[in-house]
Formats: structure tokens, C-alpha cells, sequence
């Protein structure tokens, strides 16, 4: 109803910054590719000043995949509840400031390991611009991370830590 235009515009800003990504590359469906289906996932969230923003975003459905086949390692560390809280400690025992930061789009960022393919999301149409297949043939193959991947953690974390590696 009266939110459709703002639902619109978050799922076409979703789509551009996964296509300004290079998340994917359009191509015809092999043959005996398994394709992995996703959905789109919705929330409001509150701006700083109190206004409403509308965020839409595209998610794998990671429970069809295959372990072998679309994916292999999914280990990614996370920091426990009680290991916060000494380090936190550790930083007022030792007048030590912190910082936090929230990475936008964290699991985009990240190549994939192995062969993906993903099902033509709803919403997203094809055209002779973009794609020399017609709908019913073509397919989404992955170059980079989606969020509802099983490993998308785990490339999320080794992406990380390559970058923090690098700049000491």
C-alpha cells in the first residue's frame, strides 16, 4: 500500500550496490547446475535524526546447499560474551579507549570459494542490456559473498583478516 514506493527504491539501492559490487555475473544456467534460491528479507530502521529508512536485502538460502559441492569451510571466530567483558576490564584497568566500527555490507566484500548459482531473484528483470538468455534459461553465478551462504562467515573473516594483515 502506502509503503511501496519506499520498498521499491531500498530493493533497487540493494540491487545497484550489488551489481556496482560485481556480486554476480548473468549467465545461462549449466547444465545440471543445482540453483540456489533467495528471498528478500525487509526491516525499518531508524536514522540517527529519528527518521524511518527502508532496507531491503537479497539472502541466499543457505539451507539448500550442499556440503562439498557449494560449500566447504564455514568456521568464522566470534568473540564470546565473557572475553568482552575482560577486555573491557582490561581497558579501564589500563586507561585504554576502544572504538567500534560496523562494516555496511560486511559479507559482500569477500570472494567466494567455489561455484554458486543463484536463482533469478524476484523483482530483478532481464533485458538485452544486461544478459543474452531470456529468464527461464539464465542464472546468477556468484563472484563475491551474499548474506544466508553457509561460508559467507567464513570469507567474511579471512577477507578481514587479509586486510588487517596488510596494513599492520
Amino acid at each position: 500500500g502506502r509503503e511501496k514506493l519506499q520498498w521499491t527504491k531500498a530493493i533497487k539501492l540493494e540491487l545497484k550496490a550489488l551489481r556496482t559490487n560485481h556480486t554476480w555475473d548473468i549467465i545461462r544456467k549449466p547444465r545440471g547446475a543445482k540453483l540456489i534460491s533467495t528471498r528478500w528479507c525487509f526491516r525499518k530502521k531508524l536514522n540517527s535524526d529519528g527518521t524511518i529508512r527502508y532496507k531491503a536485502r537479497l539472502v541466499a538460502r543457505g539451507f539448500t546447499q550442499r556440503k562439498g559441492f557449494e560449500y566447504f569451510k564455514t568456521y568464522a571466530p566470534t568473540l564470546s560474551l565473557s572475553s568482552l567483558r575482560i577486555l573491557l576490564a582490561l581497558f579501564t584497568q589500563y586507561g585504554l579507549s576502544s572504538h567500534n566500527i560496523d562494516i555496511d555490507n560486511a559479507y559482500l566484500y569477500g570472494q567466494i570459494d567455489t561455484d554458486i548459482y543463484l536463482s533469478i531473484p524476484q523483482g530483478f528483470h532481464l533485458d538485452e542490456n544486461n544478459c543474452q538468455t531470456n529468464e527461464g534459461h539464465s542464472c546468477l553465478h556468484l563472484n563475491k559473498s551474499i548474506y544466508g551462504l553457509k561460508q559467507s562467515g567464513h570469507i567474511f573473516y579471512e577477507t578481514f583478516a587479509k586486510t588487517l594483515k596488510q596494513i599492520g
